[in-house]
């Protein structure tokens, strides 16, 4: 082989290396992306679990059918005594919860991958004026349930609201 041949040969295997390292890239770049997206989608499904679990529940354990018109509810929000997670009654035992789910990736893969996420439930009494709704301190007859899902691989946490309102027909 000659000198120019040599070149060409050294160009090609230069230009062969580069391609290769810009496709290894490309692909690890999509795989990331895919990863988030996924969990992006199950944090999201988290979210809204937990917020239709929260509204499954009653608006507040001191409400009954004969004391409707009265404001009666409790001040305090939060768990009623020794209540658990798995044993709350009323929507506001949630608030300033913290729960942590595991959940497989890709049930497919051997070994299984684990995600290990933190939902964090806040409940806090609401106004609602027009389209605009604050929180509270005072008793009112909707709660804004509030939930955060964190991830250490997610870029920022989903969040997600939802008013829970007590009426009656």
């Amino acid at each position: 082989m000659n000198t120019g041949q040599m070149l060409l040969t050294i160009g090609a295997a230069i230009l062969l290396s580069i391609t290769i390292l810009t496709m290894n890239s490309r692909t690890m770049t999509a795989s990331q992306t895919m990863d988030e997206t996924k969990l992006e989608v199950m944090a999201t499904s988290l979210a809204s679990s937990k917020i239709d679990e929260v509204r499954s529940k009653n608006f507040d354990h001191n409400l009954s059918p004969s004391a409707i018109t009265d404001l009666t509810i409790t001040n305090k929000l939060g768990p009623d005594g020794s209540e658990t997670i798995l044993d709350y009654d009323d929507c506001d035992d949630f608030h300033n919860s913290d729960q942590t789910v595991k959940i497989i990736v890709n049930p497919n893969e051997t070994p299984k991958r684990e995600a290990e996420f933190t939902i964090k439930t806040t409940v806090s009494y609401a106004e609602i004026s027009g389209n605009k709704i604050k929180t509270t301190n005072s008793r009112t007859w909707h709660k804004l349930i509030s939930v955060e899902v964190s991830h250490s691989y997610l870029k920022t946490p989903i969040k997600m609201s939802a008013i829970n309102s007590y009426y009656s027909l």
